[in-house]
């Protein structure tokens, strides 16, 4: 499920339906701990569970955070254009760095499918 949410579209609207409430009273009406729900509010994942009650409270369908290309129809990404995204989160690598990797990715990808 982790890399299917959208977790930073995801935590931006939990801080906006939030609002000026507190974060005990938002996480008691979700039904979790203030931790979890100030865990999500910075972007980290959580259970299934807890993502079902967060999406009720807020009133939003569940399929609304889940990432485009994972909808019914949508193009997947290349590997190497989901090792780019993966890679792309880590501030210690460059840009540069991160397309070497991903490309070394796809050349891999290409002589495992030719094998």
């Amino acid at each position: 499920m982790s890399d299917v949410i959208d977790w930073g579209q995801l935590a931006i609207l939990v801080r906006r339906w939030r609002g000026s409430h507190g974060l005990r009273r938002a996480s008691f009406k979700v039904g979790c701990s203030a931790s979890t729900l100030s865990r999500i509010e910075n972007g980290r994942v959580c259970d299934a569970e807890t993502f079902v009650r967060l999406m009720k409270a807020m009133s939003y369908s569940l399929d609304t955070f889940v990432k485009n290309e994972y909808k019914p129809g949508a193009v997947r990404p290349s590997t190497a254009d989901r090792v780019r995204g993966l890679l792309l989160r880590d501030r210690g690598l460059s840009t540069q760095d991160v397309d070497m990797i991903a490309s070394l990715t796809e050349r891999l990808m290409c002589d495992v499918k030719k094998s």
